[in-house]
């Protein structure tokens, strides 16, 4: 019983790391607004080993924490939600998993 709880734990833990691993890869801690990019320009083996890519985005109902998550519509989209809802923030970071925006005066990490 013992190893199988040991194992049962191992195996979550490997689940829920792997599934972590599609967030945008982001060291910063000051308030931002992360958008999740699920557009079918990812890898293969990214579509496959994701398979509850759509639980990474859990937001605090009241928005307390220094990050907030949403999906993705495209570039463009995304762009204007962000001027019109956070005119101070800006692009500060993207790669292949998302983009992040805040008022940190980072720059642009390709």
């Amino acid at each position: 019983m013992l190893f199988c709880v040991g194992l049962r734990a191992w195996q979550m833990h490997g689940f829920i790391s792997r599934e972590l691993e599609n967030l945008p890869h982001y060291g910063g801690t000051e308030r931002r607004v992360v958008f999740l990019d699920y557009r079918p320009h990812l890898a293969i083996t990214d579509l496959f080993t994701s398979y509850y890519a759509g639980d990474l985005v859990q937001n605090d109902p009241w928005l307390r924490k220094n990050e907030i998550r949403m999906y993705s519509h495209g570039d463009a989209d995304d762009e204007k939600l962000m001027s019109q809802y956070y005119p101070a923030f800006h692009l500060v970071y993207r790669d292949l998993y998302g983009s992040v925006w805040s008022k940190a005066a980072t720059a642009l990490t390709p």
